[in-house]
């Protein structure tokens, strides 16, 4: 099943749960429902920000850069160089998918609104109040009728964020362990330009790296063998959900399985596509609550099993 098959009204929206929207694709407006009616709601399109640009040495004055991309021509400073390429980037959308994540969905949204432009939340057939919490904390909540899995909740919502107008997604996973500053930075390395597709590293040391747990290393080191030897791609952390596509990437992209395997899918994805690509590293935030989720042996056997099926059947 193709993404736009997942996000049409088959697999996508449970109409009587989801906060609606219609999106028009030549200007980018969603009308969204509100007590009053309709109303529409301006979205920018590829190549629109409507904040200054941001390089290492902090804001453009007209939020412009210089063709070259080398220069940030400010109205108050002058030319001031900046040391990173980095390109106007339209709207900034981030993915949540979530399965009964009410008693952490709306911390997640709360943190990602500041720093994205839209933040959408696939409720994959939650029994609990998750859609309701996300669309209270800023989300737009788009609902499966039923449980469907990570996977297929991962292409509902690329696919709408691609029909927003997106010029860059970044997905995060809906059980606090993913911090919104590092989301950020993933902007960020996209806003560079020179890169598709963005891992979020947890096994990579950076300057506030956290400290993964033992039992997530080997599963986590046996993902990425299992990646490598089917793909032959090899990444340091194939199982982090904290990701982020282009929108070159986000409109290719063709996810074909709907559980956790999805996440080495990416991986095939890149190399087919042939995306380019980089990894960063992040911070993860490990609770009880998040540690009760995520991979375990048999979860881990049946990925293995789904990604061999995708390697030569699928």
């Amino acid at each position: 099943m193709t993404r736009k098959q997942m996000a049409g009204a088959d697999a996508g929206l449970d109409e009587s749960h989801a906060h609606r929207g219609q999106v028009d694709a030549g200007s980018h407006a969603q009308r969204q429902r509100t007590p009053a009616g309709f109303q529409s709601v301006e979205l920018g399109g590829p190549g629109r920000n409507d904040e200054p640009a941001r390089g290492p040495t902090g804001a453009c004055g007209t939020g412009r850069f210089h063709d070259t991309g080398k220069y940030c021509l400010s109205g108050g400073a002058g030319i001031v160089p900046t040391f990173t390429s980095f390109r106007a980037m339209g709207p900034k959308i981030v993915v949540i998918p979530a399965y009964n994540e009410e008693l952490t969905i709306a911390e997640v949204v709360s943190g990602a609104v500041k720093i994205a432009d839209r933040v959408l939340v696939v409720d994959d057939g939650s029994r609990d109040r998750t859609a309701a919490l996300a669309k209270q904390a800023g989300a737009l909540v788009i609902r499966h009728a039923v449980n469907r899995g990570v996977g297929a909740a991962l292409g509902t919502g690329i696919e709408a964020a691609v029909r927003l107008g997106a010029d860059a997604v970044v997905t995060m996973d809906a059980d606090g362990q993913h911090r919104a500053e590092d989301a950020a930075k993933i902007f960020a390395r996209l806003a560079q330009g020179d890169v598709d597709f963005v891992i979020g590293s947890r096994m990579k040391k950076g300057e506030d790296s956290g400290h993964m747990p033992a039992h997530r290393v080997l599963f986590n080191t046996v993902g990425n063998v299992l990646t490598f030897l089917l793909f032959g791609v090899w990444v340091t952390d194939s199982q982090c959900g904290l990701r982020g596509l282009s929108r070159k990437a986000a409109s290719t992209i063709e996810l074909r399985t709907n559980g956790m395997e999805s996440l080495s899918e990416f991986i095939k994805e890149k190399k087919d596509k042939h995306w380019r690509f980089t990894e960063v590293p992040i911070k993860a935030i490990y609770t009880d609550y998040s540690m009760s989720k995520g991979q375990n042996f048999f979860v881990g056997v049946k990925v293995a099993i789904r990604l061999v099926w995708r390697r030569f059947f699928g």
